[in-house]
């Protein structure tokens, strides 16, 4: 699982078997459509102020042997584009809600720089053009990854055989809100709100929150 906060970008080529004139035509297409990434993403007709603007933090964390044996901890952090013209925007179910171009769920670079709460968490962003709850599969459906209690970014329970080797067998994922005294997130649809910190952990059975 990469832990870098940047995604690759994919690159299409595109053989023409046409006229010129065609083929200049389709390829003005490309073209234009390229310089244009937010179409897919966010509204860019809501302005002004809106209806809801806050932050989260989600922090990420798995528990496996690293190549030299050893069991450590390593944080996942999702990229710091989603949501955003030219970056992750797997999902238009409410783009119609966006502002400025972006989903109304979205991370930016900036964050990444200075995190504002603690370097193993993310910073998420809620900026909506109308009053509605937003929950956490959302944030995933526009990442563009799973999750779920028995698959989250891929890492499935029990782990998958190709991850046998990192992960013990009764590794599990837990969802906590906060762990003092404990509280589990809810899987199918954990509202989100302002200030709310999220903690997915990815450990055996004897970890605890």
């Amino acid at each position: 699982m990469p832990q870098s906060t940047k995604s690759p970008s994919s690159r299409a080529r595109a053989v023409l078997y046409a006229v010129p004139f065609i083929a200049v035509a389709i390829l003005v297409a490309l073209v234009i459509g390229a310089q244009s990434p937010s179409t897919g993403c966010g509204s860019s007709g809501n302005s002004g102020a809106p209806a809801l603007d806050y932050e989260f933090v989600i922090q990420i964390e798995t528990w496996g042997k690293l190549p030299n044996g050893t069991v450590a901890s390593q944080f996942i952090f999702p990229p710091d584009n989603i949501g955003i013209p030219g970056g992750a925007c797997a999902s238009t179910q409410f783009r119609d809600y966006g502002m400025n171009g972006r989903y109304p769920i979205y991370t930016l670079p900036s964050d990444f720089q200075s995190q504002a709460t603690s370097s193993d968490y993310s910073i998420v962003h809620v900026t909506s053009s109308v009053t509605r709850t937003y929950t956490l599969n959302d944030f995933f459906a526009v990442w563009g990854e799973p999750f779920g209690r028995n698959n989250t970014l891929g890492l499935t329970v029990p782990p998958s055989p190709n991850q046998s080797n990192k992960f013990p067998s009764d590794t599990w994922w837990g969802f906590w809100l906060k762990c003092t005294p404990p509280l589990s997130g809810n899987w199918t649809s954990q509202p989100l709100s302002p200030n709310m910190q999220i903690a997915l952990y990815y450990a055996t059975n004897t970890f605890q929150c």
